[in-house]
């Protein structure tokens, strides 16, 4: 008879459960925390990449709102005087522009209205301008700042870029401190006719030009023509060619922006009263003017203004459609550019600094170089009015139309925040 064999009891493990429980809840909630640091750093990451590109395009916006409407104050401080190479220790220009925030960039902020972005435009000058008409070399670095929330972590919202551009100045084809297409009588030895740059930052030009047909018809001594004397060697259509002036658009407005037109027909025959009083305390204000008279009655330069500031001196570009009269002594120096489409009747003792180029109609209309009608267009001067060639003035006339031409290959949107 076999016995059975028993098999020996298990020994109970008390207490081995618990302690491994709290082990896997440990790996468990280690991997858990890593896995939320790590979730809540590539938000941050992201959140950071996200307002970095925000913060580039609201600086490109801002670089190219600046470059195609350069702000006036900008465009007043970005006219150096000419001189040598020179590298500025500091900025000369320093605009902040509010940009819309109207496409997805935009974040509301607060309870109210949204913040704008905002791009602060600084321009270095690095090469100054070496004449009137020469382009200056600048570099301009804009920090955008993107109106957004930042996530925990995440960086500010803001990108520098920068460019190199030259600054070209509003510039005309000067060939003369005084030119007409329609020729010009001169009558008399008083007044004077200069060349010679009154600004010393530009060569000498013809006192006086006129085409070959009808050419110049003088009485009277030649004394007060200086510089390079008179210029009457040219034809219409070439003289047309070397002003380069685009009487079309000038003319009826659509190639500018003036800053007010004078209408007789429509019964608007002076300036207003406020631009009047600005011209008498506002030494660099050079507004461009436009007087639509084509083909009507002579403009009289002395309604310009009237009352107290009548003879005040008077600045800027005056685009005259028609015939335009200086006579006597009422209406004050005129500082810039005088621009007139027919006729130019000229006596008196205003003075002139600037440029004058009148009969410019011709350029545009055949008919108006038959001889019949350029015997009767034809400028007549008198009095003892000074003309004086002044490129400095020109300048600050046509400063409005000036532009910058950013240059190839040197944008960059990776220039240290200042």
């Amino acid at each position: 008879m076999m016995t059975a064999r028993l098999r020996p009891q298990a020994r109970r493990r008390n207490g081995v459960v618990f302690p491994m429980v709290l082990i896997l809840m440990a790996v468990l909630s280690a991997g858990a925390a890593g896995a939320f640091t790590y979730l809540t750093m590539e938000t941050a990451s992201t959140g950071s990449r996200q307002a970095a590109q925000d913060a580039r395009l609201v600086a490109e916006d801002g670089l190219e709102r600046f470059v195609h409407d350069i702000p006036t104050v900008a465009r007043d401080s970005m006219v150096p005087a000419s001189g040598p190479i020179l590298v500025a220790a500091d900025s000369s220009v320093t605009t902040v522009l509010l940009l819309s925030v109207s496409d997805t960039r935009q974040r509301q902020l607060s309870s109210t209205a949204p913040v704008p972005d905002t791009a602060e435009v600084k321009a270095y000058l690095l090469r100054r301008a070496s004449s009137a008409s020469d382009s200056s070399l600048w570099l301009f670095k804009v920090r955008g700042v993107a109106a957004r929330a930042r996530p925990a972590g995440g960086t500010k919202a803001e990108r520098t870029i920068a460019v190199y551009a030259w600054f070209a100045p509003g510039r005309m084809n000067v060939i003369g401190g005084w030119v007409s297409l329609t020729g010009a009588d001169r009558t008399g030895n008083a007044g004077s006719f200069s060349g010679v740059d009154a600004c010393a930052k530009d060569t000498a030009r013809f006192g006086i030009v006129v085409p070959n047909d009808p050419g110049a018809g003088f009485t009277g001594s030649l004394a007060g023509i200086t510089g390079k004397g008179i210029d009457e060697t040219r034809s219409i259509a070439t003289l047309s060619a070397q002003l380069n002036i685009d009487w079309a658009s000038l003319s009826t407005g659509s190639g500018i922006t003036p800053a007010f037109v004078i209408d007789p027909s429509a019964g608007i025959s002076s300036l207003p009263s406020a631009m009047c009083a600005r011209f008498h305390v506002d030494t660099g204000y050079a507004p461009t003017i436009l007087v639509k008279n084509a083909g009507g009655a002579e403009y009289n330069y002395a309604n310009l203004c009237s009352g107290a500031t009548k003879n005040d001196d008077k600045r800027g570009l005056l685009i005259v459609t028609g015939d335009l009269g200086m006579s006597g002594s009422s209406g004050g120096k005129w500082t810039g550019v005088l621009l007139i489409g027919e006729r130019f009747s000229s006596n008196g003792t205003q003075d002139v600094s600037g440029v004058v180029v009148s009969g410019l109609r011709a350029t545009v209309d055949a008919t108006f170089r038959t001889p019949s009608v350029l015997n009767a267009e034809s400028s007549v001067l008198k009095g003892s009015k000074q003309y004086t060639y002044d490129s400095c003035a020109v300048g600050r006339a046509l400063r409005g139309y000036a532009g910058l031409r950013p240059m190839q290959n040197t944008y960059t949107d990776q220039w240290p925040t200042y």
